[in-house]
């Protein structure tokens, strides 16, 4: 919690706890305020404490929880204009809840002497707190216990973009599991079995508890000059603007809800984005041609079907990263967010390329080759005076193609260790030849990545499976693929020859390495179970560096992940996800 001045702009006026206060007064009390800046998770309040200040949101979006038979509950959200924390200071009673910051927020603290100094000038105040309380617990807290109810989510659309929200109801509808109800403030959407169409925010709000007890989802759809939509928006979970710049800038500087809407921006380039200051977060970019895959994304993004897949360590094992990729691609389901972890991330970057799972193989057996990872590996050596792993970098770099993380299609994280800050840390943004790098830097094997003051060595070490870093960049489902398990086959089901080349093992090396992965298994399996689905293919006995068993690595990815399919087709219909459509 930071200490600020007090804007010298803010106006007590916009604030319903302040109506029927003159302008001077309002002044006056403005320098008795005091300003205070909480970061997403801090505490405003707490249950318990002494009652000896009220709250006034500024902007931002707090949570009010509370604990009842030992587990706690979300009671409701409160935005800008909002007040917390006048009942405790009225009654002189200790703090019945905890008010906790949901996003960076600003908030005005009056205590008790200066509130009692203007309630004495103005009991007006005590009305308008009486007003604030009955629309509190008449609308906000029903809606807000949500444990057992569905999700309102609000679609609120620029003129720019009305035409392309039929598509992005349909993709809604068809990706999750059970059809959400539409309700349809604008005549935008066509008419349909779960499709309402409702004449003014009043109508809706009538009904929303209602449809929410009856379905897991409600997508309140409306075009941004529909009256009154600030009183709609108080009751979403989630608000999601569709617009180009001027509309969400001219949308930034009229509501007044401080809800944290999310932003699908059209937009020429990411110039614009640069360029512009928005009060909420960016979620996506598309162009004005508005491609159907953006729209399909936008529609899994209201329906929370979003997919992520996390790609773990495992050596030459990782060929079973194509077999799972194959599987999941033939079923029609595409990847939103991808994240790799040691050889994972090579297959991830190719993925996040936009490979199919054709090219990725032919890409990994050129990549993964002796050729070019023998030396690395040191099943051979191409000069005696060059180190293993420089063949290998200078193909990684090939691979990369002078390509920056914003210049690949998909979201893309990386993981390594930071042996400086002892952390990990994930590559997200930069040139992705250094992220490759510093992601394939094993120890033993090659020296740190340095940069800066990081020294970044294989993610193995902290996160063979990297779930958490698909969940972090917006993956509602995640997969992860996990190469590191206690089981194996007794045998290959699949026949094939063994060369002299790879019959021969270092004394040194192998035990090492082995003993590295064994250190793992614990940790990738915990990684791994962080995912909704989670694919760990068997392997017959096999190295880390048997790169002659490609084949065999991957028709056991291909085995697991048939083996998950029907997992994931519980979380996500794959209809709205064809191939056709990317």
């Amino acid at each position: 919690m930071d200490h600020l001045p007090i804007h010298p702009r803010l106006k007590l006026e916009s604030f319903a706890f302040f109506k029927g206060i003159g302008s001077d007064s309002l002044q006056e009390i403005l320098g008795k305020l005091r300003t205070l800046s909480f970061d997403p998770g801090e505490f405003v309040c707490r249950e318990g404490e002494p009652g000896e200040s009220l709250f006034l949101i500024e902007n931002g979006l707090v949570e009010v929880w509370i604990e009842k038979g030992g587990e706690r509950h979300l009671v409701r959200r409160l935005r800008q204009g909002d007040v917390v924390g006048e009942m405790a200071l009225l009654s002189g009673e200790h703090r019945s809840a905890d008010v906790v910051a949901a996003v960076p927020s600003t908030i005005l603290e009056l205590d008790a002497t200066t509130f009692a100094t203007i309630v004495a000038e103005h009991p007006a105040v005590l009305h308008n707190i009486a007003l604030l309380f009955i629309q509190r617990e008449h609308a906000s807290t029903p809606v807000r216990l949500r444990r057992n109810r569905g999700e309102a989510v609000a679609l609120i659309v620029g003129r720019s973009c009305v035409s392309a929200v039929p598509a992005v109801i349909e993709a809604a509808e068809q990706s999750g599991i059970g059809l959400p109800i539409v309700v349809d403030l604008g005549g935008i959407v066509s008419p349909g079995d779960n499709r309402q169409r409702r004449d003014g925010v009043a109508a809706v709000l009538g009904q929303l508890d209602d449809f929410l007890h009856d379905t897991e989802r409600v997508l309140v759809v409306a075009d941004e000059s529909q009256q009154e939509l600030e009183s709609l928006l108080r009751h979403m979970d989630r608000v999601v603007l569709m617009m180009n710049r001027s509309e969400a800038q001219r949308w930034n500087r009229s509501s007044s809800s401080g809800l944290a809407a999310e932003i699908f921006l059209i937009a020429e380039n990411r110039s614009e984005i640069e360029s512009s200051s928005f009060a909420h977060e960016v979620v996506h970019m598309s162009t004005p041609a508005l491609p159907r895959r953006d729209l399909l994304w936008l529609g899994r993004h209201l329906s929370r079907t979003k997919l992520g897949l996390a790609l773990g360590a495992g050596g030459a094992k990782g060929f079973a990263h194509v077999g799972a990729f194959e599987t999941l691609e033939r079923e029609g389901y595409v990847f939103d967010y991808v994240s790799g972890s040691s050889i994972g991330s090579i297959f991830g970057s190719c993925i996040a390329m936009g490979m199919s799972s054709r090219v990725l193989s032919d890409a990994a057996r050129w990549l993964l080759s002796l050729d070019v990872c023998g030396s690395y590996f040191r099943l051979t050596t191409r000069d005696a005076e060059e180190p293993g792993h420089i063949a290998f970098y200078e193909a990684l770099s090939e691979l990369a193609a002078g390509r920056s993380f914003t210049d690949l299609p998909l979201p893309l994280a990386l993981m390594t260790a930071d042996l400086n800050a002892r952390l990990p840390f994930v590559f997200r943004a930069g040139l992705l030849e250094e992220a490759l790098h510093a992601a394939l830097s094993i120890p033993g094997l090659a020296p740190p990545f340095e940069r800066e003051n990081q020294r970044l060595v294989d993610g193995v070490t902290i996160a063979p499976v990297p779930t958490q870093a698909v969940k972090d960049m917006g993956a509602d489902i995640t997969v992860s693929v996990n190469l590191m398990s206690r089981d194996e086959l007794d045998a290959w089901p699949e026949d094939g020859p063994i060369t002299e080349v790879q019959k021969k093992r270092s004394k040194t090396l192998d035990p090492m390495i082995e003993t590295l992965i064994m250190l793992q298994l614990d940790t990738s399996t915990r990684n791994a179970a962080e995912a909704d689905v989670v694919i760990t293919p068997e392997f017959a006995p096999s190295s880390w560096r048997d790169i002659h068993l490609a084949d065999r690595f991957e028709a056991a990815g291909r085995r697991a992940a048939e083996g998950q399919l029907s997992v994931l087709k519980s979380l996500a219909n794959p209809l709205s996800y064809g191939i056709e459509n990317r």
